[in-house]
């Protein structure tokens, strides 16, 4: 499908689309939002190319909210490749590249993909616009960088939340059952009202030998608690309850302190 001719005039007109999306869910719901932000940059950009004469029209729009640039499974993204196929889309139009992907091997396979397809890409926060061919060359470079930034930015996190657990402190996240945090103490955790139920876990598989029946027993018992619906097998850690070595572990990392522990024999001698 070759592209439309201008009603004033010889040259094409570019058949747009919109790509927008958000990562989470609650973002997507927000009526005045991200998503309406980013719809309106990319018209305001659109309108200015066609200044004076037409450079292009919106085709359609394709809103993925509530998905992660880390995935190419997106409902509306894989609708848009599609229409690239087909030959339905000269040039899609996005605000930054983690929109249209937080990966590097990603995102170069949907500029070839694009590129083959007789597609430009236009970014309006970064200097891609694959309309001029010098353009080709910056964005690899550009996403060279960018992947390199999103790895030293998660080296970073997890070089922090390593630190915080050699001091004893809690990283981000729920509390584990049993505790709950320290109002005047940063990073320090409190037992709570649940610590029985941990204690009671522990006296029950001693009794019992059974995974299952200690934590029907536990259900039993505690069926009016607050904290019932978090405790399954993996939650209690009744599959392996002897630890041999405290680990503390974050995203890429285990950190381990040579610490001899077993909760079952800490429950028999109770």
């Amino acid at each position: 499908m070759a592209r439309e001719k201008s009603a004033t005039g010889g040259h094409q007109v570019h058949r747009v689309a919109f790509y927008v999306r958000v990562s989470t869910e609650r973002q997507a719901q927000v009526q005045e939002g991200s998503l309406k932000n980013q719809q309106q940059m990319l018209q305001a950009e659109l309108e200015r190319r066609n200044t004076g004469e037409a450079w292009g029209r919106l085709v359609d729009t394709y809103i993925d909210g509530g998905f992660s640039g880390k995935s190419m499974d997106r409902p509306e993204f894989k609708r848009l490749l599609a229409d690239v196929e087909r030959g339905a889309v000269d040039a899609i139009f996005f605000t930054e590249l983690s929109r249209l992907s937080r990966s590097l091997r990603d995102f170069l396979n949907i500029f070839e993909y694009v590129q083959q397809h007789q597609c430009d890409l236009v970014c309006l926060k970064t200097v891609i616009d694959t309309t001029s061919p010098f353009s080709n060359l910056v964005v690899k470079i550009l996403m060279v960088f960018a992947e390199f930034e999103r790895e030293i930015t998660a080296e970073r996190t997890s070089r922090n939340a390593r630190e915080r657990a050699k001091r004893g402190l809690a990283n981000g996240g729920l509390p584990p059952l049993g505790y709950k945090r320290d109002p005047e103490r940063k990073g320090h955790l409190l037992a709570d009202d649940s610590a029985q139920i941990i204690r009671a876990i522990f006296r029950s598989y001693v009794r019992l030998g059974s995974a299952a029946r200690t934590l029907e027993e536990i259900r039993r018992k505690f069926r009016d608690h607050h904290d019932l619906k978090r405790i399954t097998r993996s939650t209690s850690g009744l599959q392996s309850p002897c630890v041999s070595n405290s680990r503390i572990r974050s995203e890429s990392m285990i950190h381990r302190r040579p610490v001899r522990f077993c909760p079952v024999d800490a429950a028999r001698k109770r």
